[in-house]
């Protein structure tokens, strides 16, 4: 389930907890989408280190992929890291990757916080 999503200048960050399911991610991305300065969001923090389970299939990962790529023209340039916090949700959100090639965005899987923050920020 989600436990936070924060908007900050240019990133949001997005932590869930428990189980997930597509709604979980469904509601997410809209937020995230809707938002009123989405355009300055370049970069994604998806964080799952506290997940047990992600009750997702290849089909709803697919509709997942589908629903961001009606988005895809509205900010090309974006980073979005994904940390998992077991092999199960790791190979999910590999999986995802897979399927984001399609889009112009750069997606990468973490199995630590550190990593995806020094790849979203590498100046820092």
């Amino acid at each position: 389930m989600l436990e936070q999503i924060e908007f900050e200048p240019g990133l949001v960050k997005v932590t869930f907890t428990g189980d997930v399911v597509f709604n979980d991610l469904a509601v997410v991305s809209n937020k995230i989408l809707n938002h009123p300065n989405f355009q300055d969001l370049e970069r994604q923090l998806w964080r799952f280190e506290t997940v047990k389970k992600v009750d997702l299939d290849a089909e709803e990962i697919q509709r997942f992929i589908e629903a961001a790529l009606k988005a895809k023209n509205r900010h090309p340039e974006s980073k979005i890291a994904i940390v998992a916090g077991t092999k199960a949700v790791f190979g999910l959100a590999r999986m995802y990757s897979a399927y984001a090639d399609q889009m112009p965005w750069e997606t990468l899987v973490f199995s630590g916080i550190d990593e995806a923050l020094d790849w979203l920020n590498p100046s820092s």
